[in-house]
């Protein structure tokens, strides 16, 4: 009983750090094709704002990629009349949305959201591998 405990607790140990590579080269991935994607601005200020935040990571397997840049979401969505919201990114386009009083129309340039879906069938297959190669099918 003590040896399985043992092989468990190691188990357990080996798909954390493992995750912990998973989800660390992800959101890399993900902050490389954003910034490659980018618009490129005279300021380039949208390519600089790019940062992965991964204070998280070793806890709560969390890594953030984001762009405080204040125009990052009417680059990405666009605004006005020529607003493109992906399926999935609502709620993330919604927090940046206008009253109406005044009309830009700005073309959307997605290139944060193309980057999540290029990379989140990559993820979610490594976690299976990984799974799948600490647990008997």
């Amino acid at each position: 009983m003590a040896r399985t405990a043992r092989r468990l607790a190691k188990t357990d140990s080996d798909i954390h750090k493992g995750l912990i590579r998973i989800v660390e080269t992800t959101a890399q991935a993900i902050h490389g094709e954003s910034l490659r994607n980018a618009p490129k601005g005279e300021t380039a200020g949208l390519r600089t704002g790019y940062q992965i935040d991964e204070r998280r990571l070793k806890r709560d397997l969390q890594a953030s990629v984001f762009n405080d840049t204040f125009y990052t979401p009417y680059q990405e969505f666009g605004t006005g009349s020529l607003v493109s919201v992906p399926p999935g990114f609502e709620a993330m386009a919604m927090q940046f949305k206008g009253a109406g009083i005044k009309e830009v129309n700005i073309t959307p340039q997605p290139h944060f959201a193309p980057a999540i879906e290029r990379n989140e069938p990559r993820h979610i297959k490594a976690i299976e591998k990984l799974i799948d190669k600490h647990t008997d099918r």
